[in-house]
């Protein structure tokens, strides 16, 4: 006896459901496919099929830049002046490296995507002031030094 096929499901992709998964992105553009699916009713799959295939979004990842004021680029600049005057703190140094810690907890970029058709042409500054801690080493000719760890003070221009 020969089994009867299913009849395969409908597509998902229709103008109605692209419609929908285009308006949704383009309110919350960041908007995690998980999430859109969900509130949707539309598989995750089938939501990434729309997104790329008929809507022509791609995923793109937020850059974040550190606002750099007058006060940080004129540090930077007399730091610079100073190493280049002082022939022991080159000769000596081979690489020194400082990390921030963020005691109230930031967003990972990583996780954050933005649905468009093109690389977004807008940068997202944020402040560079809260509650973090630096930690500072360095590599020398006479080897490495323990970790320094630096509480910033909050300074606005």
């Amino acid at each position: 006896m020969l089994e009867k096929k299913r009849p395969r499901p409908a597509s998902v992709q229709t103008p109605a459901n692209i419609e929908v998964v285009r308006v949704a992105l383009t309110r919350s553009p960041s908007k995690s496919t998980r999430r859109a699916s969900a509130e949707l009713g539309i598989s995750r799959q089938s939501l990434q099929r729309i997104l790329h295939s008929d809507l022509h979004l791609f995923p793109y990842k937020m850059t974040v830049l550190i606002k750099l004021t007058a006060i940080d680029k004129e540090r930077r600049l007399q730091f610079a002046l100073w190493a280049m005057e002082e022939e022991a703190v080159l000769h000596y140094t081979w690489f020194t490296d400082e990390a921030y810690f963020h005691v109230n907890g930031v967003v990972s970029k990583q996780n954050v995507r933005f649905w468009a058709r093109e690389l977004p042409d807008t940068l997202q500054e944020k402040e560079n002031y809260g509650a973090k801690v630096n930690v500072s080493t360095t590599i020398s000719t006479h080897g490495i030094t323990c970790p320094f760890f630096f509480h910033d003070a909050v300074t606005k221009e």
